[in-house]
C-alpha cells in the first residue's frame, strides 16, 4: 500500500496492518530492504509504529521490523 496526498487518513492515524497478497513477507532491520531477518506468515495483524513511503515498521511478536508497503494493508 502506498499513501499518496490524497489520502482520507493521516499517516498519524494508521495503527495497524495487516499482511496481504503473499504467504509471507520478509521482515528486515532497515528500511533499505537489506539485511532480512524475519518472516511474517500471509494474514498476520499487528501494530505499526511509522509508515514510510516504500516500507513500513510494524512489530511482530514483540519485534520490530521494516516491511514492503505492498505486502501491506494498513488501517
Amino acid at each position: 500500500y502506498t499513501l499518496s496526498l490524497h489520502d482520507a487518513l493521516p499517516i498519524s492515524a494508521l495503527k495497524s496492518y495487516r499482511v496481504t497478497g503473499a504467504s509471507y513477507v520478509n521482515m528486515h532491520k532497515d528500511k533499505n530492504g537489506s539485511h532480512s531477518f524475519a518472516v511474517v506468515p500471509g494474514g498476520t495483524t499487528g501494530s505499526i509504529s511509522s509508515v514510510g513511503a516504500y516500507y513500513t515498521l510494524i512489530d511482530y511478536n514483540g519485534t520490530s521490523g521494516y516491511v514492503y508497503n505492498s505486502y501491506l494493508e494498513v488501517y
